[in-house]
C-alpha cells in the first residue's frame, strides 16, 4: 500500500492549490475578491479551481482525489463524512486525478481547462485547472470552505481508499457571496406538577392540548410569532423555517420568549418567572434548545364538615354551624374557623405538597357538653383534589 504524509506530498512552501481562472471566468473583483496572485476569496462557488499546474510540480507520481469540506476540527474527506460537501453531487472516483512526471490528468465530469483560451471562453477540456464545483453550501457562518487533496497511492487497480484524513493536504478558501442555510429547534414538556415543587418528577404526568407561544426576533432580524400544542405525552416542539443568507450576510442574534397559555384552574410552578428566554448567537447551520419545560398544578380545597347524631345511630345526621374546625400542616395548626350554616368550612386554593414536605390534616375543636363519636382529626396526606372531612357528635 502506498501512502503519503502531508509533509511528503507538499514539502514545498507557498504553493496555492485553489485559484481563479481568468481565461474562463474573468479576472475582476467579482471573481477574485482579494489579490489575484494568491486568491483565496471568491465571488461565487463556481469561480474556484484546483490549480493543477503548481500543484503537480510538487506532488509525487500517483493518484489523488479532491473534496470540498466544511472547516472545523479534522473533517473526514471520504464520501459520507459529515462535513463533505462534494459527495452530495458525485463520488470520489469522479474527483480523482493523476500526476505523473509533473503532469496532471483528469477524466471526470468537472470542468477541465488549460487556462490558454482567452478571457470569457468555455473550458477547453485540457489540464491543468479543475473546477471544484459542484459542491454544497458551507454551514460556516463566514462562508469558509476547505479543499482537501488526498493520496490514493500509485496503483490504479488498488487505490488506497478510504484515506486517513491526516494523509491529506488542506487549503481554506472563502466564498463571499456563498449561501448559508440556518435553522433552529425548540422542545419541551408540559407536566402536571403533582407536588407543586417546580420539578418534573418521574411520576409527574404530561398534559396534552396546551398552547405554547414562541415570539421574538429571528436570525433574519424579523419578528417571529408561532403557536404549537402539547401532544398526548405532554411534549411540544418547534422547528424553524430554513433561513438563507447570501452576499456575505450572516444570521443575527436571536431573542425568543417561550410562554404557555395558562388554562383555567391551574397555577404555573415552572419556570419562574413564567416564560423561557432563549437568547443566542447562531454559531453553526443549526442550533437546538431542549428541556424548555412548563409545570402546572391545580390548587386544592379542603372542606371540614360538622354533623350531630342525636340518637347515636349514625342515621339522619344534622349539620352543625359555628363549630370550631382547624386546618393543619403536618399537625401544626395553620387556621381555625367556625363551620357555616351547612355545617362546613372550606379552605380554598391550597398548594399541593410532596410527602417529604409534610401533609394536610384537619381538627375539630371541643365544645362543652358534646362527645365525639370517633377521632377528632383527619389526615389527608397528599391532596390534589377537593377533599371533605366529616365528623359526627352525640349529645352526652
Amino acid at each position: 500500500m502506498f501512502t503519503l504524509s502531508v509533509s511528503e506530498i507538499f514539502a514545498a512552501g507557498g504553493a496555492s492549490y485553489t485559484t481563479f481562472n481568468a481565461h474562463v471566468d474573468g479576472a475582476g473583483k467579482d471573481v477574485c475578491k482579494n489579490t489575484e496572485i494568491n486568491c483565496n476569496i471568491y465571488g461565487k462557488k463556481e469561480y474556484v479551481w484546483l490549480n493543477g499546474g503548481p500543484l503537480a510540480a510538487i506532488m509525487p507520481d500517483g493518484y489523488y482525489f479532491f473534496a470540498v469540506l466544511v472547516p472545523g476540527g479534522q473533517p473526514d474527506p471520504n464520501d459520507g463524512g459529515a462535513k463533505n460537501l462534494s459527495d452530495d453531487f458525485d463520488d470520489y472516483l469522479n474527483r480523482t486525478f493523476s500526476v505523473f512526471e509533473g503532469e496532471l490528468s483528469y477524466f471526470g465530469d468537472h470542468d477541465l481547462d488549460s487556462g490558454q483560451n482567452g478571457n470569457g471562453h468555455q473550458p477547453d477540456g485540457e489540464p491543468p485547472y479543475i473546477r471544484l464545483y459542484p459542491y454544497a453550501d458551507t454551514t460556516n457562518n463566514g462562508g469558509v470552505y476547505t479543499l482537501a487533496i488526498c493520496s490514493l497511492g500509485n496503483d490504479e487497480l488498488n487505490l488506497s481508499y478510504p484515506v486517513d484524513p491526516k494523509d491529506c493536504k488542506y487549503d481554506a478558501f472563502k466564498v463571499k457571496e456563498g449561501r448559508l442555510t440556518y435553522s433552529f429547534y425548540l422542545q419541551g414538556m408540559k407536566f402536571h406538577d403533582l407536588y407543586a415543587d417546580g420539578n418534573n418528577d418521574i411520576d409527574d404526568p404530561g398534559l396534552s392540548g396546551w398552547t405554547i407561544i414562541i415570539g421574538g426576533t429571528g436570525p433574519d432580524g424579523l419578528p417571529i410569532y408561532e403557536e404549537v400544542y402539547t401532544e398526548e405525552n405532554g411534549y411540544w416542539e418547534y422547528q424553524s423555517v430554513d433561513y438563507t443568507f447570501t452576499g456575505g450576510d450572516k444570521p443575527q442574534d436571536v431573542s425568543l420568549t417561550v410562554c404557555e397559555v395558562l388554562q383555567e384552574g391551574w397555577t404555573q410552578s415552572f419556570p419562574n418567572p413564567g416564560c423561557h428566554l432563549v437568547d443566542f448567537t447562531p454559531s453553526t447551520g443549526f442550533d437546538d434548545f431542549l428541556e424548555l419545560d412548563f409545570g402546572n398544578y391545580k390548587p386544592v380545597d379542603i372542606t371540614a364538615c360538622k354533623y350531630v347524631d342525636l340518637d347515636g345511630d349514625s342515621v339522619g345526621e344534622t349539620p352543625y354551624p359555628d363549630w370550631p374546625v382547624s386546618m393543619s400542616l403536618s399537625s401544626a395548626i395553620v387556621d381555625t374557623q367556625p363551620t357555616g350554616s351547612n355545617g362546613c368550612y372550606t379552605w380554598e386554593n391550597l398548594t399541593p405538597i410532596s410527602p417529604t414536605d409534610g401533609y394536610y390534616d384537619v381538627h375539630e375543636g371541643s365544645v362543652a357538653g358534646w362527645v365525639a363519636l370517633g377521632p377528632t382529626y383527619w389526615d389527608f396526606g397528599i391532596v390534589q383534589l377537593h377533599t371533605t372531612y366529616g365528623q359526627e357528635e352525640i349529645i352526652p
